[in-house]
């Protein structure tokens, strides 16, 4: 199975990997990153406000949780739950940090982009 790495504009946002059959299961112990929440927003095509909505949140805190300065654990635990819901129920898997890498995202094959 070969890996595809898109890296994106802005360049802060690492990359997103795009696989075919990939069997990797949330980890909904872990925090996202803000990297993660925009990669997983960036590709998907949603918009802040499309993801606050799904995530029943407001978009200034998914913003804020998108934010440079916020930490791994810098967002209540049931936010971070809500918005990796509304992703995931996009299309999006979380690939959480090891020691050789930072996380990323998934996106499943055939998931339709907005």
């Amino acid at each position: 199975m070969a890996l595809l790495l898109i890296p994106l504009i802005p360049s802060d946002i690492q990359n997103i990997i795009l696989m075919g059959d990939v069997n990797l299961k949330s980890n909904d112990m872990l925090p996202l990153t803000p990297q993660q929440i925009r990669a997983a927003r960036a590709a998907l095509g949603m918009t802040a406000q499309q993801v606050a909505e799904k995530a029943q949140v407001g978009v200034a805190t998914l913003r804020r949780a998108e934010g440079p300065r916020r930490t791994a654990t810098g967002l209540n635990r049931s936010t971070d739950a809500a918005i990796r819901r509304a992703l995931e129920e996009a299309g999006i898997r979380f690939i959480d940090p090891s020691e050789d890498h930072e996380g990323g995202v998934v996106l499943r094959r055939g998931t339709p982009l907005a």
